[in-house]
């Protein structure tokens, strides 16, 4: 027997919303087939880079991170850890100053560190200027997060942090003014204080715990908007990432991955929040978030199962990923969005972490007494006024092939507003059969007001 949807028309952007609660376009894209193409075997072979640079290090990397802050100097600041050890430098590269040949490393301070570091994240307020000040926190199998704060001179300081019961998988600061610490973990929570954590929580810098949020799958990364700090971005585990107003501790906004494996890490573009990128399986996944809560981009990358997701903060459409570390050697594959394959794919032996320069377009991945950067390369655009990726170039061709469907379905979008209610019902089926391409493009017209509520038949 036949069921019934209803379909309300609004007077907004994503005007079709089904009764269900999910617009049109999401149930649409849910529905279709993404069948990206296989990477080139032989073009792999082409990008293959050995690393632009390399820094010496004493024992095995197990994670690295460039200061996502101005160290209020020309140098930028990195950590990297392992087994029961925290070394905070410095980096200078020769894109960056031409008396430097390649990199030139500095190391200020080694940090004994209980046990392994599994995760590391800077403080805004770590800087090199005026009063040097450094501070990160750390988490450990122990379940423990241990905030580190130094002078590089005599005041060193460990504050651990207790309240998560699983292991924890990611951190972040709260990025203005470092005052609160956001973690994940296993034991499906996201904790937060003035310097304190727990499954999602937040945590304040006397490790007090000022909110937990519930998760349905284990935490897997976590991520603070950039300026308004009372939205965080939480990923989980089964596939969904979503975004919370921390005033309300309520979820405003989710995504959704599909069923394509689980999601390993995301990650969202702090210069332009309305992309988010995740691993989840062999594949890499991209989301505008002003268009659906399905990703507009999925393409497999990672033979062997993809681990992290990093995007660049040199450029809003470069973004990497690493293969699962544990092997002899892990690839990293460098992509940006208006080409279809990698742009570079790097090898590390037992590669492990991932994290970009603040202004360059250099990526560093932690490896066997050593850490391996690499420089991309990318071409200025020929039309600085034109930012469309080739995604979106193929879509519009797209649309201008389905037209003629649209045509012969007798219908003028144009004047759709001017129809009685029903030939209006009519046309809008019409139109709901031809594509769902050409129907995003419809729903998002400019100055459509039409309100309607309509039965449709479905199967």
């Amino acid at each position: 027997m036949a069921s019934c949807s209803t379909i309300s028309i609004l007077s907004a952007p994503w005007m079709v919303v089904l009764s269900d609660g999910k617009t049109l376009w999401d149930s649409l894209l849910k529905k279709s087939d993404l069948k990206p193409a296989l990477p080139d075997p032989n073009m792999q072979e082409d990008l293959t880079r050995s690393p632009s640079y390399t820094v010496t290090c004493e024992d095995y990397v197990h994670v690295v991170e460039f200061s996502p802050f101005s160290s209020g100097s020309p140098v930028s600041l990195l950590a990297y850890g392992g087994n029961q050890y925290v070394v905070v430098g410095t980096c200078l590269f020769q894109e960056e100053d031409m008396e430097v040949d390649g990199v030139q490393f500095n190391a200020l301070r080694a940090f004994h560190h209980d046990l392994r570091v599994d995760a590391l994240a800077w403080s805004p307020e770590s800087r090199l200027d005026r009063i040097p000040t450094i501070r990160f926190c750390t988490a450990a199998a122990d379940r423990k997060l241990r905030l580190l704060t130094s002078d590089l001179q005599d005041q060193n300081e460990v504050k651990v942090m207790e309240g998560h019961s699983s292991y924890i998988n990611h951190l972040v600061f709260e990025p203005t003014e470092g005052k609160q610490i956001a973690s994940v973990s296993d034991d499906h929570t996201c904790r937060f204080e003035p310097f304190g954590f727990r499954s999602s929580a937040l945590w304040d810098l006397d490790g007090n715990e000022t909110a937990v949020l519930r998760l349905r799958s284990p935490g897997m990364s976590v991520c603070w908007h950039p300026q308004e700090v009372f939205k965080l971005m939480v990923a989980e585990k089964k596939g969904t990432i979503r975004f919370y107003d921390l005033v309300t501790q309520q979820a405003i906004l989710s995504l959704d991955c599909g069923h394509s494996g689980p999601l390993m890490s995301a990650d969202w573009c702090l210069t332009n929040t309305i992309k988010v990128g995740a691993v989840v399986g062999n594949d890499w996944l991209i989301w505008d978030i002003t268009r659906s809560s399905y990703p507009q981009e999925k393409r497999p990358a990672h033979k062997d199962k993809a681990r992290l997701f990093r995007w660049s903060f040199a450029n809003e459409n470069l973004f990497a990923t690493t293969g699962c570390p544990g092997k002899i050697s892990s690839q990293v594959f460098i992509h940006h969005l208006g080409h279809p394959q990698p742009v570079m794919i790097g090898s590390s032996s037992v590669g492990s972490g991932l994290s970009w320069h603040r202004m360059l377009p250099l990526c560093v991945v932690g490896s066997d007494r050593k850490l391996c950067f690499w420089m991309t390369e990318i071409k200025k655009e020929k039309n600085k006024l034109s930012s469309r990726t080739q995604s979106e170039k193929r879509s519009e061709k797209s649309i201008c092939q389905q037209r003629s469907s649209a045509d012969r379905a007798a219908v003028s979008l144009q004047g759709l507003c001017d129809l009685d209610e029903l030939s209006f019902s009519r046309a809008l089926w019409r139109v709901f059969r031809s594509s769902r391409t050409w129907i995003k493009a419809f729903w998002t017209l400019d100055g459509w007001s039409r309100t309607s509520t309509l039965q449709v038949k479905g199967s």
